[in-house]
């Protein structure tokens, strides 16, 4: 072998070397914005779930202002259906309990409603 050959062959050699460098970064590159885009639909579809949660205790509030009986039941808010759950408490107040539910999202909020001569006014509220 004579020596350009040899100069040839180590440069061919380094050459692929830093192929398959780029070639790692590029997908190592590529899964971490996959995961990041998972991570924001994730996100989204967690507020979203929170948001009809809240809708359905803005429900409760509105039915218990006409009707101080009320004790929940389902609504549809966008993809999620939201359970109403209305306890009286011992000091009068009532406990309200809505849980959002689609295929993707879960969760819960929670709020002590004080009966008032117009709109329930709010006490407690707490998230899941």
């Amino acid at each position: 072998m004579t020596r350009t050959n040899r100069r040839t062959g180590a440069t061919l050699v380094m050459v692929l070397m830093l192929l398959l460098a780029v070639a790692t970064a590029g997908a190592t590159l590529c899964l971490r914005a996959s995961d990041t885009a998972r991570l924001n639909v994730l996100g989204r579809e967690r507020l979203a779930a929170r948001c009809a949660a809240e809708a359905g205790i803005a429900r409760a509030r509105a039915s218990l202002a006409h009707d101080a009986a009320y004790a929940g039941g389902t609504i549809r808010f966008d993809a999620f259906d939201v359970a109403i759950r209305v306890a009286p408490s011992p000091d009068g107040r009532r406990a309200v309990r809505a849980v959002a539910t689609s295929p993707t999202a879960h969760t819960a909020v929670e709020a002590k409603l004080r009966l008032t001569s117009g709109l329930p006014a709010i006490d407690a509220w707490a998230d899941e």
